[in-house]
């Protein structure tokens, strides 16, 4: 084992912390939250640490100042260890050890919660849920800032381990007695309001289609689909929802109803996870049993 560079001047943890930092926020001034001083502190920090390991870790003529992919390197390095260690401390103290789940709100209120909630802090594991987009949830997976993501995704990255959990298409909800009874069609839907997730996917190219032609038009776009369902009882919009979402978790006042074109489009719910913190983490395997249905 190569150690020449223990012991250098300008390396120590404190500074390998930093630069993990640093990767996380996405820049130095981020990592130092707006502060001067903590940013000139961590910009010699980490200009010590390059010094010490003769490597480049910093590309300073982006901005915001971002990791080269030697740095990037070294800080999957050091938090795996750095995570490694604070892991064994923890286990030592007699604490349960963590493992961060990464979704998006709706994945985690209706589908993650339910399944997960009854069996948190039992088995030896506390969990930890991360809100966040599906890509920035995989990327922390990649470099193994969190454990597992469970995300929707079209294609399964080829560096991480994945596994379907299942299949959903998309349904409506609004106040009851708002929409007719019987069979709903989108097109016929003309004069109202809908509430949608941002973004420019299926649902929203179809919803473009038919706004072209007097269908609905999209009065609301939230970044969540909590969000949605409120703006539905509390503005009287129609909300198009994934299917996963519990009856148990609507107010009273909500109803969902089914509409064969959004049932068409489909999204695969996946969870991912790094190959290597599979096989260092026994708690990790055990939340994948959990998800997976196993006790």
């Amino acid at each position: 084992m190569k150690e020449e560079f223990v012991g250098r001047k300008g390396v120590s943890l404190e500074r390998f912390r930093t630069l993990c930092a640093v990767a996380e926020a996405g820049g130095v001034m981020n990592a130092a939250g707006g502060d001067p001083n903590r940013q000139s502190l961590y910009s010699r920090q980490l200009k010590e640490l390059e010094q010490g390991l003769g490597l480049g870790l910093l590309d300073r003529s982006s901005s915001p100042n971002r990791l080269t992919t030697t740095g990037a390197e070294v800080e999957r390095a050091a938090r795996t260890f750095l995570g490694e260690i604070g892991r064994l401390l923890e286990i030592d103290a007699g604490r349960e050890p963590v493992v961060g789940i990464g979704a998006g709100e709706s994945i985690i209120q209706w589908l993650l919660l339910p399944r997960l909630a009854p069996r948190a802090g039992l088995g030896g594991v506390m969990l930890r849920f991360h809100n966040l987009k599906a890509r920035v949830a995989e990327e922390r997976v990649r470099s193994r800032r969190l454990d597992l993501a469970v995300v929707g995704v079209a294609d399964s990255p080829a560096d991480l381990e994945a596994e379907t959990l299942g299949h959903y298409g998309m349904v409506l909800v609004a106040s009851k007695g708002l929409l007719k009874r019987g069979k709903i069609r989108l097109e016929r839907l003309a004069g109202m309001r809908l509430a949608v997730l941002e973004g420019s996917g299926r649902v929203r190219r179809r919803l473009a289609e038919l706004e072209a032609g007097g269908g609905p038009t999209v009065g609301l776009e939230c970044t969540s689909y909590p969000q949605v369902i409120e703006a539905c009882l509390e503005g009287g919009f129609v909300g198009i929802v994934p299917k996963i979402v519990r009856t148990a978790s609507l107010p009273p006042d909500l109803e969902i109803r089914e509409v064969p074109e959004l049932a068409e489009i489909t999204t695969d719910l996946t969870m991912l996870w790094h190959p290597a913190a599979y096989e260092d983490r026994a708690e990790l395997r055990k939340v994948i049993g959990w998800l997976r249905g196993k006790r």
